[in-house]
């Protein structure tokens, strides 16, 4: 069977520190629980993003691109969103089998992970334990090829516990892939198909079971037409129980009862679960087309609930307050003000969504989007947001002026479209997906700001708006402007696009 996914020689180190990862080998298969145990600072985590794309080896090569679903070891309970929007948007983003009805499968897998406050609660108002059952949900809500899950059971309550069991068994028997992580080797066994270790950032196997380690568990089987399991692996006992009795009746399964019979098989956990991989492992989830407009609604959305847009639009509705007080004043150096104003607000705007998500909630949305997606997701979304700013300041205009002039209408939607794009490009390049403190972010896109509108050789806005403020021609300086913003943009969003990749 064609794994999934192939790490050779796999290692990982950050910065000049020792390897958190050292030569590691790893084959995933269709249908396979792999559980992955070791102590804290042994690089579970680092393996498990390492198999979920969102970080890079600093060694060796990783070979396969399944779809990948996955819990990081802590959820944030950040958003105003509630559970039920966040998992609508995420599966839009992904699409899937499920992609027609998001919200029936969102509200199916919540009801079942018996979130506390229904599927309408906000999840800033959830606690661990459930905020930890929306992250759930989000990896299997579009049924991805491998699941990646850091110490799912942390935080669950004990009847989530088995609920998490039946949700990857599911899983599993339509051929998806799982990888988890977990402390306690016994429990690693009784979930897993193989268990590894992490010593020392080696992967190695688990050690064998000392005798007496493997319980036998007892299954039931309701239902007709049971399958006969003696000839799975780790069963050591099938028998045949009726409805009211509770005594097992040794040798053949009757295959025959029908509902009113249960068929008994009693084995080990382990054994039990890598029987029915096997059974079911040739299954193959299909991919699914992934549109770009999700992305766009959802960073809307993110920015809609934060109410991170407030500060900034209001700022900018202010200086138009007092721009558009003088009536006499000419119209296109009125445009130049509000165009400067623009380039402040795209990057402060550009700045304040990318620090909406949490660092780790965002890698759940890379998971879903891509680094291409995303940063172009923000981009847009910015951009949407200063196109309706611009027909404020143009109507606003009009409505001073007591009408629109064609040619100042045309040179001042141009020249507004050049300071967006120009702002988005500085407030892409200095926000937290480049910069990691924000403090450090605000200054650096302060001096960058400050090249931009002070540095006449840069031929983006300080040209632009002194053309603007003056009685020359200026159609064709804001045609050169807007064609040197969109060339920024453009290199902007690649080269965030590609460290964030590298960097993830």
């Amino acid at each position: 069977m064609t794994p999934l996914l192939r790490l050779r020689a796999v290692g990982k180190r950050y910065g000049a520190g020792p390897d958190v990862l050292s030569g590691v080998n790893l084959e995933i298969r269709p249908g396979e629980v792999l559980g992955v145990v070791g102590t804290n600072g042994s690089g579970k985590s680092t393996l498990l993003r390492i198999l979920a794309g969102l970080s890079a080896p600093s060694a060796g090569a990783v070979e396969g691109s399944p779809s990948v679903g996955y819990v990081p070891d802590r959820f944030p309970a950040a958003t105003r969103m509630t559970a039920v929007s966040y998992l609508r948007h995420l599966g839009r983003i992904r699409g899937g089998p499920h992609a027609r009805d998001l919200s029936g499968r969102a509200v199916e897998l919540l009801d079942r992970l018996a979130l506390v406050g229904g599927p309408g609660a906000p999840i800033r108002s959830l606690s661990k334990g459930n905020a930890q059952k929306v992250a759930l949900a989000q990896a299997l809500l579009t049924e991805p090829e491998l699941l990646v899950l850091d110490e799912p059971w942390s935080g669950l309550d004990p009847a989530a516990h088995g609920v998490l069991a039946e949700l990857l068994a599911e899983s599993r028997e339509r051929g998806a892939a799982v990888v988890f992580t977990e402390h306690r080797v016994d429990h690693a066994r009784a979930c897993a198909t193989r268990v590894s270790r992490l010593v020392a950032g080696s992967l190695r196997p688990a050690l064998p079971p000392t005798p007496g380690d493997e319980r036998a568990v007892r299954i039931v089987l309701r239902g007709e037409g049971a399958d006969d399991w003696r000839d799975e692996p780790g069963v050591i006992e099938v028998g045949q129980e009726s409805r009211g009795g509770r005594g097992r009746r040794g040798g053949r399964t009757d295959r025959g009862a029908g509902p009113v019979g249960r068929g008994v098989a009693v084995g080990t956990a382990a054994g039990m679960v890598r029987g029915q991989a096997r059974q079911h492992g040739r299954r193959q989830h299909r991919r699914h087309g992934k549109p770009e407009r999700p992305v766009i609604r959802y960073q809307l959305a993110l920015l809609g609930h934060s109410q991170r847009y407030l500060p900034p639009v209001l700022a900018f509705l202010l200086v138009m307050g007092v721009l558009y007080t003088d009536r006499g004043a000419p119209q296109i150096p009125q445009y130049a003000v509000s165009c400067g104003a623009l380039t402040v607000i795209a990057c402060w705007l550009a700045i304040a969504l990318v620090d909406t998500e949490d660092p780790v909630q965002r890698l759940i949305t890379l998971t879903h989007a891509g680094p291409v997606r995303l940063v172009g997701g923000v981009a847009a979304s910015v951009l949407i947001c200063c196109a309706g700013l611009t027909v404020v300041s143009l109507v606003w205009s009009a409505i001073v002026f007591r009408g629109f002039a064609p040619a100042a209408l045309g040179v001042g939607a141009l020249a507004h479209l050049t300071a967006a794009l120009t702002g988005i490009s500085v407030g892409l390049s200095c926000s937290r997906l480049i910069v990691p403190r924000i403090g450090y972010t605000v200054l650096v896109a302060l001096a960058a700001l400050m090249a931009v509108f002070l540095l006449r050789w840069l031929p983006l806005i300080n040209p632009m708006l002194r053309a603007m403020s003056g009685t020359g021609p200026v159609l064709g300086t804001v045609l050169t402007g807007l064609a040197c913003s969109l060339i920024t943009a453009i290199i902007a969003v690649t080269v965030v696009t590609a460290l964030l990749r590298r960097r993830a």
